[in-house]
């Protein structure tokens, strides 16, 4: 199998892209055959499976693979070369999609288990309660949204800052999950923290949703 020299820094790790030789080089003939398993996103971009990267490093990263890996750069070599580095360049572009976002790294690394983030978050009677408080406010607002949008926009805010905490206390299980090292014992209680934290988001995203659908149906008030 043949290596294209890419000007791409290899890393110093054992980890490294998957697009990525030994020495560096782009093998563009690398591709998993019929039954074998993809790689997944942190192996596509060579990163540890970790939630808490250095997303502008790695974004630079990325651009250097994906510029190197232009189509263009191989229309000497023929139709089947740069198939194969549009094949590379798609998988590179699917992968950094996902985990370029924090919350996206979170719910990959459950899925990753093959476990759901919502399964794991049951609502306390406080919370059921306080929802079920909040969906009646936004029915009795949705009776005359442009008369209430202060009482809109004033609920929206306390949605938000809401999801302010709950995004800090995920920030704090992603940290869990990093510092357990592979220790699956560690992995699984910080999994499923991590899986109690994106439910208690999805649920709360549900009501922002409702409320700036409203919001939407209304005219800002002249000054």
């Amino acid at each position: 199998m043949s290596e294209i020299v890419m000007s791409v820094t290899p890393t110093t790790s054992t980890l490294r892209p998957y697009v990525l030789g030994d020495h560096g080089g782009a093998v563009l003939g690398r591709w998993p055959g019929a039954g074998e398993a993809m790689p997944n996103h942190f192996e596509v971009l060579g990163l540890k499976p970790q939630i808490c990267i250095d997303e502008t490093a790695t974004d630079a990263k990325v651009k250097a693979l994906i510029r190197q890996l232009h189509p263009d750069r191989y229309l000497r070599d023929g139709a089947a070369m740069v198939e194969k580095a549009q094949k590379h360049t798609a998988l590179i572009n699917d992968s950094w999609r996902v985990l370029r976002d924090f919350e996206k790294r979170c719910h990959y690394i459950t899925q990753l288990a093959g476990e759901r983030a919502d399964e794991a978050y049951k609502p306390t009677v406080a919370e059921l309660a306080l929802s079920f408080e909040r969906n009646e406010t936004l029915d009795e607002l949705a009776a005359a949204p442009q008369q209430n949008r202060r009482a809109l926009q004033s609920l929206l805010g306390e949605l938000e800052g809401d999801r302010v905490d709950i995004r800090e206390i995920l920030r704090e299980d992603a940290e869990l999950w990093d510092a357990a090292g592979g220790d699956p014992a560690g992995e699984a209680t910080a999994r499923r923290q991590l899986r109690v934290s994106l439910g208690r988001l999805t649920y709360l995203d549900k009501l922002r949703s409702r409320c700036k659908e409203l919001l939407e149906k209304t005219v800002p008030e002249r000054a």
